[in-house]
């Protein structure tokens, strides 16, 4: 058993994500290789699920595979035009994130299981971080943004806001790993971290990387009142988080997002000009005339406006998205409500992007129940781990990714692309056994 399941084969697993996404950017292979590494994966995790499994593991998982079979067989019944394969690739998304989540809490709670080490996540940061690089000095670096009308660069990855994401859960270890080690890697994957969270342009990640910075030297500060040799001990470290945070706050106004903001803030007024004015594109006006128009909207809309341009930034029409979407779970049947409405069979093809409402909308109440259970388990012990042992909170090794951990959480809910998506989905799943084990919850 040791053989097959081992930490060297998990190791691998995350060491070739980045290299899988940049092969499938650069190859522009239609079927991503990455499904098939990952897919064969969550097979692996699978069957140790089933051979270590107990009886409650066995309950989970045959709810899991009556709902999974029922979604599908209903499904193809009911809709003209359904096609098994595009609605089992979004099964596979959806159920991805607990198989996984359930494998490593199996896998590393066993009394064997230690930990990775967590050099692996600083190869992964520094792989990520020169394949920016190489790629900015190359120019074959993407954008962000599709069209690039929005400035940023993803380097040679495909989703800006998937590594956004991933580059959080890197930044955190990259600190905590560093203020262990006098190795000069962490110290550099943590700089090319930052640099691409600055670059990639998107809200999330800039807002993600000042929280993580900021905040944990406020938790440095308070915990050196309850222990005073932490001065001392990390006083250099904090100085660089605290000097990266300021830094990204002065350079503001210069970085892609500030340019992406203002580009955002003017959709808004155009969404109010475009609602208000009685121009229409046939009517020829002369230009001065139009310009008028324009500018006395403005001005007798600046409240409306305001509130625009506050949405439009703020959530990138996903609060339009997601109205529409609830306006079609209401309408939906009451098998729809709980196993999801499969856009397969809809005008309106988008999600949301913000998972939790995705889930349901989408895959239904029972599949929101079947996703959220095991997490919801472990977080749930982990503040109950953290009330006993108190301290604990000002431990890096705790401190930091319980900090990426509540920005995941803040992510998956306003922001969508954490658990519906496989390559994000990993991290997360780790992060939280990663925590239940650093806590020292007894089983």
């Amino acid at each position: 058993m040791e053989k097959i399941y081992n930490n060297k084969i998990i190791t691998i697993f995350f060491l070739i994500q980045p290299i899988l996404d940049i092969l499938t950017s650069l190859l522009n292979i239609p079927a991503s290789i990455g499904i098939l590494f990952r897919g064969a994966f969550v097979l692996y995790a699978l069957i140790y699920c089933f051979i270590k499994g107990n009886k409650i593991t066995y309950i989970y998982l045959a709810i899991s595979s009556i709902y999974l079979l029922t979604n599908l067989i209903v499904h193809a019944h009911t809709i003209d035009g359904f096609s098994v394969g595009t609605q089992m690739n979004s099964l596979i998304h959806l159920t991805y994130f607990p198989v996984l989540l359930l494998f490593f809490y199996k896998y590393f709670t066993n009394i064997k299981g230690k930990l990775l080490d967590n050099k692996t996540f600083i190869l992964n940061a520094l792989i990520i971080g020169l394949s920016l690089v190489l790629s900015m000095a190359t120019k074959t670096n993407l954008c962000s943004y599709e069209k690039c009308i929005m400035h940023g660069t993803t380097g040679w990855f495909n989703s800006a806001n998937e590594y956004g994401i991933i580059l959080v859960f890197l930044l955190s270890i990259s600190m905590t790993y560093m203020m262990k080690s006098k190795s000069v890697l962490p110290v550099i994957s943590y700089l090319l971290t930052n640099a691409f969270m600055i670059l990639i342009g998107t809200k999330t990640t800039y807002i993600a990387m000042l929280f993580i910075n900021i905040g944990y030297v406020l938790f440095y500060i308070v915990s050196c009142f309850i222990d005073k040799k932490r001065i001392k001990k990390y006083y250099k470290f904090n100085i660089l988080f605290l000097i990266m945070g300021i830094a990204a706050i002065v350079f503001f106004p210069m970085t892609p997002l500030k340019y992406n903001i203002d580009l955002r803030a003017q959709d808004g007024i155009e969404k109010v000009v475009d609602n208000k004015t009685e121009e229409k594109i046939d009517v020829h006006i002369s230009t001065e005339e139009l310009n008028n128009n324009y500018q006395e909207i403005i001005v007798d809309n600046q409240g409306e406006i305001k509130d625009s341009q506050v949405k439009t930034v703020a959530f990138n029409g996903r609060d339009e998205f997601l109205a529409y979407n609830k306006d079609l779970y209401k309408k939906s049947s009451l098998f729809d409500k709980f196993f999801g409405i499969t856009n397969q069979h809809k005008e309106y093809e988008h999600l949301t992007e913000m998972d939790l409402f995705d889930i349901l909308i989408f895959h239904g109440i029972f599949a929101v129940i079947l996703d959220l259970i095991v997490p919801l388990f472990l977080i749930v012990k982990i503040i109950i781990g953290l009330i006993k042992k108190m301290d604990l909170l000002f431990d890096s090794d705790v401190a930091l990714p319980g900090m990426t951990l509540f920005v995941f959480l803040l992510v998956l809910w306003f922001a969508g692309h954490v658990l519906l998506q496989p390559a994000v989905s990993i991290y997360l799943a780790y992060l939280l056994v990663y925590l239940y084990k650093k806590v020292g919850v007894k089983e």
